[in-house]
């Protein structure tokens, strides 16, 4: 849908046609039926937006109109958006004076300040991630990810015809275009966007100490926020890329950000109150701090890439370093230097753990945030401690011996108290990122994760196929069960993300390598799910079943009321998955329940019969023991996979 304004600034060019036909070349009739011919361009913009800028030429007005940069969606479209951008991005970037902002667009003075088109844009591409699908749809998008691409093209469009001459507006949209990402391959990726941004504030002078320059504290705090906001993009920028850091926390002097710094004087409460977002002091005073608490946690990030992680070489597919594939990325370092900084760093990230606020300890939703209005907070709070357990994977596993936690052949005790506990570490965060993702999803948030969530995700997914592969039946059950969550949380991630698809491809990957299965031993697998605290009624495993197990089981009834997790269309398990948390996968002898089925030795085939009592949800897990088969096959008793194997596409997951 193409919804344009009437407004007072109108700017009309000639459309010029400067691609003449080649028949045009041989003649002079054809030469002159190939002279431009002007045509007249109508360029119209809401009051809220600045002008379109004298220094444009018409041509190039031109092509930004063909581009779709000039529409501006519908008030009530756009103020949708606006609400999602300042719910459930400004928290994690707060490069806006947003109350400002805010303001300045749905303000009917025209006296207001105007908003640069360039930046609204961006706005636009940023917030429109996380909107209820309805407005996208009646604008025309299919999905989420199709709109963020869309705006981002428009965004890039303005950028590359240098729309926007305020530095620190470009700077504000630069950071806002890292948060883009579409295939492995792409030359101008959210790290390279990065990059500029952070090269333009450097020239800005936002990397120097404001405290002794010239200017109000306002726009001091102003300037420390934008500079802290490029700089928390840079280690989840390597984290998700792969990536060189861009730059070193030694580059500059500007102070850590306090909850002061989110203070900005008067803020017009109008705009807030215009486009529907409610910030209460409570909930204004959470987002804060965690805030000033991802700061602190992405400084202990940016740490354990700087010491425990290099540069090296990864070719393209064919093996030659002059493929357009080939790239530097991060490789681990496992030298006696990097190994003695693996306590210190690990002591680091705990007690950034045990010194969060109260508020903040804790992922539990209680009486006091159960309000809808702080489901910001929510998914805030949760990311920040699913990031907090990526650091420890990506802390600790490195350090994994592959040899299935068989320690004979290790040098000294010590080595295998160290692989013990290092194993252990990983498997405990894994579990924890799955749980917490789960949690979001029992609140229907999943689809508010930022991208950072997938890089959690998919080094959750490859400790779990670890665990898979184990000898060890609780370990094996309660990997499997991880991975399946875990899969169908990245499937509901594809429709907001394009990267999505790589994690959700190379989740994939896993359960069909060949390495994971081979031809089964037994005609009837039982594998079961673990359970938690006797609610697992209903398992996605339930089909698994054997006769016996199903004649013993017969009794069991699930819960009254229980939800089933219905996965989109193309899951990877597509007849469902048990969504419900596992605080029980570590444990030796956690409990396995089976569903409601009875047995009936007179069906042709010894086929099951499924109470009637489970209705038309059986219907939806009747067929899941031929499809897991065809995905997962059964599973080596004695094999163990290595963590180092090179996937392919790991290294295509964007922060």
């Amino acid at each position: 849908m193409r919804q344009l304004f009437s407004a007072n600034d109108t700017t009309t060019v000639p459309s010029l046609s400067l691609t003449p036909s080649l028949s045009s070349i041989h003649s002079p009739q054809g030469l002159s039926s190939g002279i431009p011919k002007s045509q007249t361009v109508q360029v119209v913009l809401p009051d809220f937006l600045e002008p379109i800028p004298s220094h444009l030429p018409p041509e190039d007005i031109e092509y930004l109109h063909k581009k779709g940069c000039f529409e501006i969606p519908a008030p009530k479209f756009r103020d949708a958006i606006l609400r999602c951008y300042a719910e459930f991005v400004h928290p994690y970037m707060p490069l806006l004076d947003l109350g400002r902002f805010l303001h300045d667009i749905t303000a009917s003075d025209p006296r207001t300040n105007r908003v640069s088109l360039l930046l609204f844009q961006a706005i636009m591409f940023a917030g429109c991630g996380h909107v209820d699908i309805k407005p996208l749809r009646m604008l025309g998008f299919l999905t989420r990810k199709a709109a963020r691409r869309a705006w981002y093209f428009k965004t890039k469009a303005l950028y590359d015809m240098e729309y926007e001459r305020n530095r620190l507006c470009v700077i504000r949209v630069l950071a806002l275009m890292s948060f883009w990402y579409e295939t492995p391959d792409d030359q101008k990726n959210a790290c390279h966007w990065l990059q500029i941004a952070l090269s333009l504030s450097r020239r800005a002078g936002l990397d120097r100490n404001p405290a002794n320059m010239n200017m109000d504290e306002t726009e001091r705090r102003m300037r420390r926020r934008i500079w802290w906001s490029c700089v928390n993009r840079d280690p989840l920028c390597a984290l998700g890329l792969k990536a060189p850091l861009c730059c070193s926390i030694e580059d500059h002097d500007v102070p850590d950000l306090s909850v002061e710094d989110y203070d900005l004087g008067d803020v017009p409460l109008d705009g807030f109150n215009k486009v529907g977002v409610e910030w209460p002091p409570g909930k204004r005073r959470l987002l804060c701090m965690a805030s000033v608490a991802q700061t602190q946690l992405h400084r202990h990030l940016r740490k354990v890439l700087a010491n425990q992680y290099k540069l090296g070489n990864q070719r393209g597919n064919g093996g030659n370093p002059d493929d357009e594939a080939s790239r530097m990325v991060l490789v681990p370092v496992t030298t006696a230097t990097s190994r003695s900084n693996l306590t210190n760093l690990g002591e680091e990230l705990r007690s950034w753990r045990t010194s969060l606020p109260s508020e903040m300890q804790t992922t539990a939703v209680g009486f006091e945030i159960s309000d809808s209005g702080f489901e910001p907070f929510v998914v805030f709070r949760t990311v920040l401690h699913m990031l907090y357990h990526t650091c420890r994977i990506t802390l600790y596993r490195p350090w994994l011996q592959t040899h299935g936690g068989q320690f004979s052949h290790y040098e000294s005790l010590d080595e295998e108290r160290f692989q013990h506990e290092i194993q252990t570490t990983v498997r405990e965060s894994a579990h924890a990122i799955t749980d917490l993702a789960v949690e979001l999803h029992q609140l229907d948030l999943v689809r508010h994760l930022p991208q950072t969530g997938l890089s959690a995700l998919i080094a959750a997914v490859v400790s779990h196929i670890s665990d898979v592969m184990s000898s060890t039946d609780h370990i094996r059950t309660a990997g499997l069960r991880g991975f399946e969550q875990c899969s169908q949380m990245l499937n509901e991630l594809r429709e907001n993300y394009y990267a999505a698809d790589f994690s959700y491809g190379f989740a994939k990957l896993l359960a069909q390598a060949k390495r994971l299965s081979h031809k089964p031993k037994t005609a009837n697998a039982s594998l079961t799910f673990i359970g938690e605290m006797y609610d697992e009624g209903v398992s996605a495993r339930s089909g698994l079943l054997s006769a016996a197990d199903e004649s013993a089981a017969a009794d069991v009834r699930p819960p009254p009321g229980r939800a089933f997790g219905r996965p989109l269309p193309e899951a990877l398990f597509p007849e469902g998955v048990d969504l419900s948390t596992n605080w029980a996968t570590a444990q030796e002898n956690s409990p396995a329940w089976d569903p409601a089925v009875v047995f009936d030795p007179t069906a042709q085939n010894n086929d099951t019969v499924i109470s009637l009592e489970l209705g038309e949800d059986w219907d939806y897990y009747r067929n899941f023991r031929d499809e897991t088969a065809r995905l997962l096959g059964e599973y080596w008793d004695d094999y163990q996979g290595s963590l180092h194997d090179p996937f392919p596409g790991i290294e295509s997951l964007s922060n």
